[in-house]
């Protein structure tokens, strides 16, 4: 499925799995997209608000973090209804192309999510055992 694809794919890609999906095909996506796909930009960003608002001590950074978990769920959200309308009869290249852009910007926002916060957990567990305060000093 397109959602699934880490690096995009092309309208003719569109094309063809929009004529090789019936009106059933289209509405269990589409119901994909309204459950599970609605969820886990949901629970993924409200659990990397979290894990940013506890291990981020830096309030610039924190706030930035913050911005793109944001920013993550909201193209999540927007590639679902996006990847909805490209596969819709009738629809055009530019649909395709717009799905496209959110599916791969979806996947780049979350391994960025990924990668901060794994950065984030570890420079806070760094700072917790530096030798000043291993020592008590």
């Amino acid at each position: 499925m397109p959602d699934s694809l880490v690096g995009g794919f092309s309208p003719d890609y569109a094309h063809r799995l929009q004529g090789a999906l019936d009106d059933a095909a289209r509405g269990q996506l589409s119901y994909v997209h309204k459950t599970a796909g609605t969820l886990f930009p949901l629970i993924t960003g409200f659990t990397f608000l979290l894990v940013f608002g506890t291990w981020v001590k830096g309030k610039v950074l924190r706030r930035v973090s913050f911005a793109v978990v944001v920013v993550f769920a909201i193209v999540r959200l927007w590639g679902n209804i996006a990847v909805d309308s490209a596969l819709a009869p009738g629809a055009d290249a530019g649909a395709a192309v717009l799905a496209s852009v959110l599916v791969v910007a979806g996947w780049v926002l979350l391994f960025a999510i990924l990668l901060g916060a794994g950065a984030a957990v570890l420079a806070a567990r760094r700072r917790r055992t530096t030798p000043e305060r291993a020592s008590g000093a």
